[in-house]
């Protein structure tokens, strides 16, 4: 199935700008409520697709034998095991975690909240040593390693799907 991929992430954008406002398109605080906006956006367009969420890791240097990380990211240990992070921003506060949708007729990852990641980064003191990513991921998880690691959790994508549903946003 090909699909109109900048088409749909404009979609998305959009509804990001309706629902959220303009400072959770690039806080890097806002993976949760992407993959609202965008499970709403490929719903309506006839693509089936499921919440998922979990631990995710994106590449932000080369490794160069210095005994630094190669990888950023979110690690899912567990709701009772994390405390709610509250985020400088008025983002919804959510243990450690990244959120992003699965399609499964495709068996594809797409996350529209990459874009974004080196604000956080920066702020949590990592520097982004490669070219900055994508605004949005939508491919294979294979073919993304060792670039982006995703690792979806049940309970992770639970959580995520019930604060979403706390907080009422639309759905169309």
């Amino acid at each position: 199935m090909t699909e109109d991929k900048p088409g749909i992430y404009a979609a998305v954008l959009g509804r990001m700008r309706q629902w959220y406002g303009e400072s959770h398109i690039t806080n890097g605080k806002s993976c949760l409520y992407w993959m609202h906006a965008g499970l709403v956006t490929l719903d309506l367009r006839g693509i089936r697709c499921l919440p998922a969420a979990g631990t995710a890791y994106f590449q932000i240097r080369k490794e160069n034998g210095e005994d630094r990380p190669t990888h950023w990211g979110f690690e899912w240990e567990g709701a009772a095991n994390s405390e709610r992070v509250v985020l400088p921003c008025d983002c919804t506060p959510l243990p450690e975690m990244h959120c992003w949708i699965w399609l499964p007729t495709t068996n594809e990852v797409v996350d529209f909240s990459t874009g974004a990641l080196p604000v956080i980064a920066k702020e949590m003191g990592y520097e982004w040593e490669l070219p900055a990513p994508s605004q949005y991921v939508w491919d294979n998880p294979n073919s993304l390693l060792p670039r982006y690691v995703y690792k979806p959790s049940r309970d992770a994508t639970r959580l995520a799907v019930a604060t979403i549903f706390a907080g009422k946003k639309g759905t169309r």
